[in-house]
């Protein structure tokens, strides 16, 4: 069956053309499809005068499909938007829960030392009395007293650079964790995001150092920053614990030495090898 052959009629038969009746009509035979899917000419011959290339739709299929088309696209749409919605409940579902879990742990079983810390730090600010600020960044201190101005940490010179993060005004949160404990901290940015910072209140400077002394005397050996805070703040200092500092300063040190002593000699055998391959 030649391709050309096929047409359709005015009512959307697809039929295979016989033959010409005459100059304006056509003998056709319609177009069945088997239960296998093949198309063959069946039934009984038939004139039309009017054929098309392709189906005839009705404007109410053709609407129809357009409708479908909508449908569809809209469809996808609100599936997305539904995921959307399900992921966004479920998050904050998990978060709800996890300060519901909070809440009851810390109305169960409070850390009453800490909580009493932190209301008697607020009542501190009340009544106006003196308050040391210490700021704890990971071992990272920074020492000022507070006055009615507030924290005036600025320009703090942190090794060769100058931190200007307190140059503005930061959000001071009070942290609860899940073990009942209570931390007032202070976000990295201005708009409270970032890593929080630990602020700690003292009501003189002995009692901050004091502080500062006991999370050293705690640790088992000395770090950079530690041998600074030693300095910067006149600490007592172990002799045992800069030892086992010092100890790794050179172990480290003797490595570096060995590799460099490697990297030369590679460096060494591929000059040697250069020159050996002169013309």
């Amino acid at each position: 069956m030649e391709k050309q052959s096929i047409k359709y009629t005015t009512d959307g038969k697809k039929v295979v053309v016989v033959g010409d009746l005459n100059q304006t009509e056509k003998i056709v035979q319609e177009i069945y499809v088997t239960n296998d899917g093949c198309e063959i000419p069946q039934g009984e011959h038939f004139v039309v005068s009017s054929l098309l290339d392709s189906p005839a739709k009705s404007w109410k299929d053709k609407k129809l499909e357009e409708l479908e088309q909508v449908y569809e696209k809209e469809s996808q749409l609100w599936e997305l938007k539904t995921e959307q919605l399900i992921k966004e409940k479920t998050s904050l579902y998990k978060a709800l829960s996890s300060r519901v879990k909070w809440l009851r742990g810390v109305a169960k079983e409070p850390e009453m030392k800490s909580l009493n810390n932190a209301l008697n730090t607020i009542a501190d600010f009340m009544d106006g009395s003196d308050k040391w600020v210490l700021i704890d960044n990971w071992g990272r201190y920074i020492l000022e007293k507070f006055n009615d101005d507030g924290i005036s940490i600025i320009d703090n010179k942190i090794g060769d650079s100058h931190d200007y993060r307190y140059n503005s005004m930061r959000l001071l949160s009070l942290f609860g964790e899940s073990d009942g404990s209570f931390d007032f901290r202070i976000s990295q940015y201005s708009n409270g995001t970032g890593s929080e910072e630990k602020v700690l209140f003292f009501k003189s400077k002995e009692e901050a150092l004091r502080y500062i002394q006991n999370k050293l005397d705690n640790k088992s050996e000395y770090t950079d920053r530690d041998l600074k805070d030693i300095d910067n703040f006149s600490l007592k200092f172990d002799i045992g614990k800069y030892n086992k500092y010092q100890d790794k300063l050179i172990e480290y040190s003797l490595k570096h030495i060995k590799e460099l002593e490697t990297s030369l000699s590679k460096e060494r055998e591929q000059c040697k090898e250069l020159k050996n391959n002169l013309i």
